[in-house]
């Protein structure tokens, strides 16, 4: 299946851009912006393009409520978009400004992580709707202070969840165009837009100067790469907010976040695919209300009440995050102090929200790599599947290849009974289990070793000619707790 392009594109206040002749590749187009010449040089399906709040100001009444804010931001920048593009849409993130407006002064003030969680969600999301493959395009060139730069690291981050999600590479590129040239007064003059019709020069003889529109990257994106993006402060990591105190949902995220994302995350990390297989059944069974997916716990014969359950669903993950978005909108209305109108969030984002994003993107390239008829159970096949996820590093791909070539070598010898992995491994004793279920360091160190197929920890058998692997049941804490440590500090 061949690829699309989805495009994004930052901007600041677009009124004052004068036309130019931008061009790439010997080709001109002119135009008061790059719109048209990263639609003539990527051929995009869709633009995306991201503007700061703050544009509301530019409206001439006064705003009212957050979401007039929003409203009015994005009208304002819509007008200036001169392109006929087929899908386009425009996203309103947080800014700062302060900024005298008749008798009031008002003040923006915004989280620069709120503006990067807001700008990750957006870009993984709009990237994730599309059924074929995707590359990814940035335009940098009318950003203004720290949107280029945290427009880029999300953009970077939710290229390396999209690849996850899609079990692919994905290719990157950024653009930028250069700086647009100091000219006479009067030429200039000529080449501002017409307010009346803003998508023309005040001037039609106007002579816009020639700007390059340069491509600045053009890289793969690797699956391997949403590792860089992982790691939580413990204390925050069990919620998507910081104020929680007004969130209804908080119990189910924090419940969300405790049983599946970071054990789930840690897994991935970790390179531990068993647990990791094992992990994921239950939630993407509990997707197609499969009838396993009743709330319970798996490997029923062997309790554990860490043991994965299926109470949890990519839905849910999705409804989360929605919501916790609509609750931080919610602490940014405006309000009055003195002669100013203040539009400040008074919530903010917490590590949670990212860990949301993270585990939507490995369970949705785990979802075609494994089958959900039985949850408590991993096949040697699939463990091989799941190989894919680690695309662009060789060193989990060797050492998950030689713990999957020990298994391959033992399929001849495996019974159809249910039997400790060390049973089965020439030189190897049972450890005292007492010792080992206490999670020890000795353990921990041996569970990392060896991408969490501990000796004691798996059980194997032949089924039906292939060999299915399972965690037993009173190992989930003590594995649950590496797992969550692998991400956490």
């Amino acid at each position: 299946m061949s690829s699309q392009v989805i495009a994004f594109a930052v901007w600041g206040n677009p009124a004052y851009w004068r036309l130019a002749n931008y061009k790439s590749n010997g080709e001109g187009v002119k135009s008061f912006s790059t719109l048209e010449i990263l639609s003539q040089v990527e051929k995009p399906k869709k633009v995306i393009l991201i503007v700061s709040d703050t544009l509301a100001l530019e409206a001439p009444d006064k705003i009212t409520s957050y979401d007039d804010v929003v409203e009015k931001a994005r009208s304002y920048a819509e007008r200036y978009v001169c392109s006929h593009l087929d899908e386009f849409e425009i996203k309103v993130l947080p800014g700062v400004i302060r900024k005298n407006k008749g008798n009031a002064v008002y003040v923006f003030k915004a989280d620069m992580d709120d503006f990067r969680s807001l700008a990750l969600y957006e870009i993984y999301m709009q990237s994730i709707r599309e059924d074929r493959p995707l590359e990814l395009t940035l335009d940098i060139s009318h950003g203004i202070n720290y949107m280029p730069t945290l427009t880029y690291d999300s953009f970077r981050e939710a290229a390396a969840l999209y690849s996850v999600s899609r079990i692919q590479r994905t290719k990157i590129r950024v653009y930028q165009a250069d700086p647009y040239p100091i000219l006479q007064k009067e030429t200039e003059e000529k080449l501002k837009r017409d307010e009346s019709s803003p998508c023309t020069p005040k001037s039609q003889d106007a002579h816009p100067p020639d700007v390059a529109y340069n491509l600045l990257l053009e890289e793969n994106v690797y699956p391997w790469e949403v590792t860089r993006y992982i790691g939580f402060q413990k204390q925050k990591v069990k919620q998507t907010l910081n104020d929680v105190r007004n969130f209804p949902e908080h119990e189910s995220v924090k419940s969300l976040i405790e049983e599946l994302s970071l054990p789930l995350i840690g897994a991935y990390r970790l390179g531990a695919i068993v647990q990791l297989a094992l992990l994921a059944k239950p939630a993407l069974a509990a997707e197609g209300a499969s009838a396993s997916a009743s709330g319970g716990s798996i490997n029923s014969g062997q309790s554990d009440s860490c043991a994965p359950k299926a109470n949890w669903s990519l839905k849910d993950i999705e409804v989360f995050l929605k919501r916790s978005i609509e609750e931080w909108r919610k602490g940014r209305e405006p309000f009055e102090d003195g002669n100013e109108i203040i539009v400040e969030s008074k919530n903010k984002f917490a590590p949670g929200f990212r860990a949301l994003l993270q585990t939507h993107a490995i369970l949705s390239g785990i979802k075609s790599l494994i089958s959900t008829s039985e949850l408590e159970v991993v096949t040697l096949t699939e463990l091989k599947n799941l190989k894919k996820l680690y695309q662009g590093s060789k060193v989990v791909t060797h050492l998950l290849d030689r713990e999957i070539e020990k298994l391959d070598f033992l399929k001849g010898k495996i019974l159809e009974d249910w039997t400790p992995y060390y049973k089965y491994r020439s030189g190897v004793q049972s450890k005292d289990g007492s010792r080992v279920k206490k999670c020890d360091p000795i353990f921990k160190r041996d569970f990392i070793a060896h991408a969490g197929f501990h000796d004691e920890v798996i059980e194997v058998r032949k089924f039906n000619s292939e060999i299915q692997i399972r965690v037993k049941g009173c190992y989930w804490c003590c594995i649950k707790n590496i797992l969550e440590d692998a991400v956490t500090t």
